[in-house]
């Protein structure tokens, strides 16, 4: 029988903000990296974490955590995350809820056993744990001490992501807020800040709320006595969390962790772009045609920005419409509103300190001024996306270009459109790709000092060339 070709691994250039994910390795994909790699494995739970976060919150965050470090660090395999965690005492979450699905000890320890076993026959020796479920601890360690006995030769580091932040900086984070240390934490203010920034589209932020138990323990009772339990399973603080206090945590944890990874298992930080330090927020407002292109670019300036743990969201007009915007129809006067509104919306999330990314084809001179001055103080800068009415309307696959002629004929003609005359960038996309139109903004920003954006060394993008060709507008 002959040997296997060697596997072409060109196509796994690890990314900066696409770690190498074992389920998406074939076997021989593997074979040519095992040896060398770092395994990551995320262990999260199921259980409730009041009515604003998922079932899956500790889940999330882990697997979150270990995507960015593996995506900063050299030859890391990331593991798919076991998602059920050992049960949690009752009274530490503010009783039972539906959803919650703690599994034994046991169970835990010998699926944690099995996988590490698994890839330590194959010729892993290096692994990393990377947690987020309180209740787990214990028998993390326990199952490592097992799987060392076993394996000779592995190294194994496990930590928590509450390990890994400072005493300086949760106390710092309390004087900020006014919540003390011990209202902070299951499914409150520390937790609902870090899913804000690691997974914001989880977040029912209109439920998030405060709530306590009229008697706190720390230890057992079962049943849980009526006064031990809260009526949401928030303990006790959420109000007040934001995607800036989650983005500062996360950015200490994976700080800690990159270091402490050095130490213990010899990892070296990944070729990616530098972080920026301490980004202001502001909004950053794509105008222009529908189909000419803004969409693609924002999320490849996001991806980008994500990857340089930049705070950032994305604001879509077209799916405002479908929400906050569903009472307005398609007069003047109501796409006027629609816009004052995505204005205002724009501006309180860039006031929470994010960098806001807003797609509207806003046509009018005095529609932009006006959203312009809606973010003041807050820096704005305008990105004119440029193509002409017969480009867009080719690329029109959803039909949005011949609904909108439909709807308001003058929203989009090549006539009524007012051109922009002082957007801080334009960029022509029937010449140029998402990434490389993504490039000239993120250039403006880093090149040219946008105030409040202190973006100020001048670096190139980390997408490679044959991603670009992949991209489609």
């Amino acid at each position: 029988m002959s040997e296997p070709d060697t596997p072409d691994l060109t196509g796994l250039v690890q990314h900066p903000s696409h770690p190498v994910m074992l389920a998406d390795l074939t076997w021989s994909e593997l074979t040519a990296r095992v040896n060398d790699s770092v395994f990551v494995l995320p262990i999260g739970a199921i259980e409730a974490h009041g009515p604003h976060l998922p079932l899956g919150t500790d889940t999330v965050i882990a697997n979150e955590l270990a995507k960015r470090f593996a995506a900063r660090t050299q030859d890391c395999v990331l593991l798919p995350p076991i998602c059920y965690g050992a049960r949690t005492n009752p009274a530490r979450v503010g009783g039972a809820f539906p959803g919650n699905a703690g599994i034994r000890a046991t169970t835990l320890m010998a699926l944690l056993l099995d996988v590490m076993r698994a890839a330590y026959q194959q010729g892993a020796r290096r692994f990393l744990i990377l947690q987020a479920h309180y209740a787990n601890t214990a028998f993390i360690v326990e199952a490592v001490t097992d799987f060392i006995d076993y394996a000779p030769g592995a190294t194994v580091m496990a930590a928590s992501w509450w390990e890994l932040t400072s005493e300086l900086t949760r106390n710092a984070i309390a004087a900020e807020t006014q919540v003390p240390r011990t209202d902070d934490n299951h499914a409150a203010l520390v937790e609902t800040s870090l899913v804000l920034h690691l997974a914001p589209h989880l977040v029912r932020t209109h439920l998030i709320a405060d709530d306590t138990s009229a008697r706190r323990i720390r230890y057992a009772v079962l049943p849980v006595p009526d006064e031990v339990r809260t009526g949401t399973g928030i303990v006790h603080r959420a109000h007040g969390a934001t995607a800036a206090i989650g983005a500062r945590l996360s950015a200490e944890v994976l700080d800690t962790l990159c270091s402490a990874a050095a130490v213990e298992l010899g990892t070296t930080p990944a070729v990616v772009s530098p972080p920026l330090a301490d980004p202001a927020p502001g909004v950053v407002w794509f105008t222009g045609l529908p189909s000419a292109g803004k969409a693609a670019i924002i999320e490849t300036l996001a991806a980008e920005l994500r990857a340089r743990r930049v705070p950032v969201a994305v604001l879509d007009d077209e799916m405002l419409r479908s929400g906050l915007n569903s009472d307005l129809g398609s007069s003047m006067a109501d796409r006027k509103e629609d816009l004052r509104r995505l204005g205002e919306v724009a501006a309180l999330m860039a006031q929470g300190g994010l960098v806001v990314l807003v797609t509207a084809i806003t046509p009018l001179t005095a529609n932009r001024a006006a959203t312009r001055a809606k973010a003041t103080p807050l820096p704005f800068l305008e990105v004119f996306v440029d193509t002409s009415p017969e480009i867009a309307e080719r690329r029109d696959v959803e039909g949005l270009h011949a609904r909108a002629c439909g709807e308001i004929p003058d929203r989009i003609s090549g006539s009524a459109y007012e051109v922009p005359m002082v957007s801080e960038v334009r960029v022509e996309t029937a010449t140029s790709t998402p990434g490389e139109c993504a490039a000239e903004v993120l250039a403006s920003l880093t090149g040219r000092g946008i105030e409040g954006f202190p973006l100020k060394s001048s670096v190139g993008l980390t997408w490679g060339e044959e991603s670009l060709k992949s991209y489609q507008w």
